[in-house]
């Protein structure tokens, strides 16, 4: 049955009233990935849900400010990555609405799990629901629900989406470029893309048919020259020369991709939406983790590459029915095949756009979020979503 928050019959008074505390609406804008879905979840929450915002936390350093919360709060909803703020200094804040029901989405990674020494223990005891985004990755030696047990009943599975809804917008690509785009950052965990670059560097069919484009970074896309030079640790280090060979896609040589606001600008969803496949890899097993490529990748149109791990099947997605399953084992001759016989992968590639943006919209995450909302105010059960049916 999953995770199930029973709350108190006190959760149910007053008139309902609902306050985001910080959170990333205080913020002109979220551009990328995680945060911007998170950015636009406040924005409909505040826009459909009645809540309030409260610039409590002083965003992007530690501690609050002198904005106190309405002591007549009802629900309380919290973002925050936790090792960047004085969690102390948020519980203390808290005291300030003392029956509100704490509804908290963690940001970042999660190796704070394994810490208290920021007081996440005291902050966990005050909440009584957390919506995460990752639900088996680990975080140092432990998964959430190992670090701390007596809170496994408040954890509740809550998945990356489709953000903004612009993503859905685009006409299934029959005529795609017989290539897989690679994206996103290289070194440290994400040891499958460091081996994909690393076959790309020895494997000149294999280099033909990925082109790997960098991380954004201040809204620009940087060249990976350097930390391809500095941080690939994993199998053949590569050279300045291989690292220019490899970069089929050099920031210089493309368009400033910056966001905008709430929109992606079209070029990149265009970026992406030309290629045959995207390779939503990350590779390490102590954190496999959703990211927003396996949403963005099928939402466009493009066939989703990926490992298959549990919190992917959590939301639904079936390996060879909503996307093609790779391991490092076969990763280079997958890749291969898939850009050789492009018909073979058809099926499903359309079922995993489908599939997608049926399912794994700002829409679906944004009423869930107001049944928890309402199942507090009525001091009634929260249980996991089941993703997909």
């Amino acid at each position: 049955m999953g995770s199930r928050v029973i709350l108190s019959s006190t959760s149910n008074r007053g008139r309902g009233r609902k306050v985001i505390l910080g959170g990333t609406s205080n913020i002109e804008f979220y551009p990328w990935g995680t945060e911007r879905m998170y950015w636009l979840l406040e924005k409909g929450m505040m826009r459909t849900m009645g809540f309030e915002l409260s610039p409590a936390l002083d965003v992007g350093k530690l501690g609050l400010d002198s904005t106190p919360l309405p002591k007549d709060a009802d629900i309380v909803y919290i973002h925050l990555t936790l090792h960047s703020y004085d969690i102390r200094g948020v519980v203390e804040h808290l005291k300030g609405c003392p029956n509100a029901t704490v509804i908290f989405i963690p940001g970042g990674d999660r190796r704070m799990w394994d810490l208290d020494r920021a007081g996440v223990g005291p902050f966990l005891e005050r909440v009584s629901v957390i919506l995460d985004n990752q639900k088996n990755s680990w975080v140092g030696n432990n998964t959430f629900v190992q670090a701390w047990p007596k809170h496994a009943h408040k954890h509740i599975y809550f998945p990356n989406c489709i953000a903004p809804d612009s993503w859905c917008g685009w006409e299934y690509n029959e005529d795609p470029e017989l290539k897989c785009i690679l994206s996103g950052r290289i070194g440290g965990r994400y040891e499958l893309r460091n081996f994909a670059l690393t076959q790309m560097a020895k494997d000149a069919e294999f280099r033909s048919y990925v082109d790997f484009l960098g991380h954004p970074n201040g809204g620009q896309f940087f060249k990976q020259i350097p930390p391809l030079k500095h941080h690939l640790k994993i199998g053949k280090k590569l050279s300045p020369v291989d690292a220019v060979a490899l970069s089929g896609l050099q920031a210089a040589e493309h368009l400033d991709m910056i966001n905008e606001g709430s929109v992606v600008k079209e070029e990149y969803q265009a970026l992406l939406h030309k290629y045959l496949g995207g390779l939503a890899i990350v590779g390490n097993h102590l954190n496999q983790v959703v990211i927003s490529k396996h949403t963005e990748i099928p939402a466009i149109g493009s066939l989703m590459i990926s490992e298959r791990f549990k919190d992917l099947d959590l939301m639904g997605f079936i390996p060879e029915v909503h996307y093609a399953e790779v391991t490092r084992e076969n990763l280079v001759s997958r890749v291969v095949d898939i850009c050789r016989n492009p018909a073979e992968y058809s099926v499903i590639r359309k079922s995993g756009m489908e599939f997608v943006r049926k399912y794994h919209g700002l829409k679906s995450r944004l009423e869930f979020m107001e049944k928890v909302v309402d199942n507090i105010l009525a001091g009634k059960r929260i249980e996991e979503a089941e993703y997909g049916k």
